[in-house]
């Protein structure tokens, strides 16, 4: 039997794997920081002029933010390093979309918990005030399922027909309009 020359011995050794070591991974590096103001000027800059934050409150802030998460396909962790960096602007409360939607809404509550998501309540108001039918709002929310909105059947059944009876409501003629 012949051996193994002693230098190209000792590569070997040292490249092999070591199996005690097998199974064990590698300790990741603590993720650095985000800079909320970073991910304003290169991600929301790339496409969009930037304008100055407190033209949105942070309501709608959270809105376009999540909007763009799906449109842009954003991490959520830039999505909240923005939003933290936008949120703590003096004289700028921190709000709760699904909360104004509750309030402004409490007939629609799948609206606070669906749509606020990527809409604003002055948005879903104006297009349920347009007096839409139960068939333009499914095929409205069905468009919003490919954009990655999560409704299901029984919930796209149930939000259509309490947005066009919503906008029946509101309608200029219409007997049940509310004072």
């Amino acid at each position: 039997m012949r051996s193994l020359p002693l230098p190209l011995l000792l590569v070997a050794l040292v490249l092999a794997p070591n199996p005690a070591a097998a199974g064990k991974k590698e300790p990741k590096a603590p993720a650095e920081p985000i800079d909320g103001a970073a991910v304003y000027r290169e991600s929301c800059g790339r496409c969009h002029s930037l304008r100055p934050t407190e033209e949105l409150d942070p309501a709608d802030w959270s809105v376009v933010a999540t909007h763009m998460q799906v449109r842009a396909g954003l991490p959520r962790r830039d999505i909240d390093a923005l939003l933290a960096w936008i949120a703590p602007a003096p004289g700028l409360p921190n709000v709760d979309p699904a909360e104004v939607a509750r309030r402004t809404l409490p007939e629609l509550p799948l609206v606070a918990e669906r749509c606020v998501r990527c809409h604003g309540v002055d948005r879903i108001l104006a297009a349920s005030e347009a007096d839409h039918d139960p068939d333009w709002w499914r095929g409205t929310l069905r468009r919003m399922g490919s954009y990655g909105a999560v409704i299901s059947l029984d919930e796209e059944a149930a939000l259509a027909a309490a947005l066009a009876a919503h906008g029946a409501s509101s309608a200029p003629d219409s007997p049940e309009k509310k004072p």
